[in-house]
């Protein structure tokens, strides 16, 4: 009888605490969605983003300029919060001629504290015409769950029309924590400021790869706060 009142005694203690974290993150989210400085609000490209990436992910991420960029992330599996995860990420973007690069770092932990990782991304595209882009990633990272890890991805895109593209990738950079080769095919859909994508993850190694096929969902909807004046300008 003792184990079980503390047992249901300890239960509500976690609910608690999960709930109590769960709305302080919720608050934290809104705060930053919501309440950009005047300071950065003035800035050519400031932008606040709300979006999900890999069908798990929730997002919520200010452009302080149109350059500099930083999110906060949480999932959305089915389990508990307590193993639920919640991350952060800063970026840096530009452009020279026909190049895209991009780099950043980011970090992530489980609210129970069973894993954390962290790691950086550096990304280069190449555009040698408007419609058609070469694009390759590299991604040291460690988690400890795993190890240390170099992942990469090799792929290419194409726009048939300005709203609809196709893309197709060869990647080991991982669709959750673990690295695997994978083949990922898929397309983007463009709407104002609304960007969704569709993928079909393929594993490229084991028996039975048709049932570790996933379908991975990217999502992006971009409040601008001032108009880029840059890409504002006809074409």
């Amino acid at each position: 009888m003792k184990f079980n009142i503390t047992h249901s005694v300890a239960t509500i203690l976690k609910s608690r605490f999960a709930l109590v974290s769960c709305r302080r993150l919720l608050m934290l989210i809104a705060a930053g969605a919501a309440v950009p400085t005047a300071a950065f609000a003035v800035a050519n490209g400031a932008a606040v983003n709300i979006g999900m990436r890999n069908t798990r992910y929730a997002y919520a991420g200010y452009d302080f300029n149109a350059h500099f960029n930083a999110s906060l992330s949480h999932s959305m599996f089915s389990e508990p919060i307590g193993y639920q995860q919640i991350g952060i990420e800063g970026s840096y973007r530009g452009s020279w001629r026909k190049f895209d690069y991009s780099g950043g770092i980011f970090g992530a932990t489980a609210w129970n504290g069973n894993y954390q990782y962290a790691g950086a991304t550096v990304e280069l595209t190449f555009s040698p015409i408007s419609r058609l882009h070469f694009a390759g990633q590299i991604q040291p990272r460690y988690d400890t769950g795993y190890g240390y890890d170099t992942g990469y991805s090799l792929g290419a895109s194409f726009d048939i029309i300005r709203p609809i593209g196709v893309k197709a990738s060869f990647t080991t950079i991982p669709d959750y924590r673990k690295s695997e080769k994978r083949l990922h095919a898929g397309l983007e859909f463009r709407v104002g400021e609304l960007s969704v994508s569709p993928v079909l993850s393929f594993p490229l190694e084991g028996d039975q790869k048709m049932k570790a096929m996933r379908v991975l969902v990217a999502a992006e909807y971009k409040f601008k706060l001032v108009k880029n004046v840059k890409n504002a300008e006809p074409e």
